[in-house]
């Protein structure tokens, strides 16, 4: 019998009134979520992560592991219609100084 390979998930959603980006670094994907859309960014075993977040954008770093999204109906192009707020991109930097 073969055993799948260990995953971890974790669910991610817009809880917000406006488009939100995902980005998975260091792969530099990104994904939109409009409104009550939610995502589930997957990685092949238990990783650690780091999530830094800025109006209209979450960045969710693993460093070196390997991570993608799954479950999500928006994917890669921002969705027409739609504009985000555009700030500094949040870096584990400005985590580590704890400054916006």
């Amino acid at each position: 019998m073969n055993t799948p390979p260990a995953r971890a998930r974790t669910r991610i959603g817009n809880d917000g009134d406006g488009l939100l980006e995902l980005v998975l670094e260091w792969s530099g994907q990104d994904h939109w979520l409009r409104p009550g859309d939610q995502a589930v960014v997957v990685t092949p075993m238990a990783a650690v992560f780091d999530v830094y977040a800025a109006v209209g954008r979450i960045v969710v770093h693993f460093g070196e592991a390997e991570a993608w999204v799954e479950d999500i109906d928006t994917g890669p192009e921002q969705p027409g219609g739609w504009t985000v707020p555009r700030q500094r991109r949040p870096t584990q930097s400005m985590a580590q100084n704890g400054s916006e």
